[in-house]
């Protein structure tokens, strides 16, 4: 930012100003990238997925294990519904 007389300052801001990454749930069900599974009408999705997917950490986000195939393989991995994740995010950002 430029003051009169030429100077020039830097604003730095706190890393909880940044924008988060909007989440849409749909696009998260459609995204290939992101390793999820369906128990009853709910989506659940891989949490280190997600983690990577938002560059977030996600360590405050409540979890449950789940089985999930990956790669042809069943996997027991912590798994997120798309309501805690928002809830989780919400709550590391205070």
């Amino acid at each position: 930012m430029f003051l009169p007389g030429g100077l020039l300052i830097f604003v730095f801001l706190r890393k909880d100003y940044y924008c988060m990454k909007p989440l849409k749930e749909k696009l998260l069900i459609k995204d290939a990238t992101i390793n999820k599974v369906q128990f009853d009408t709910e989506w659940f999705f891989k949490l280190d997925d997600m983690a990577f997917f938002l560059k977030e950490d996600l360590s405050e986000v409540e979890f449950v294990y789940l089985p999930m195939l990956i790669d042809g393989e069943t996997e027991i991995v912590k798994c997120s519904s798309f309501e805690d994740i928002i809830r989780g995010r919400k709550e590391f950002k205070e």
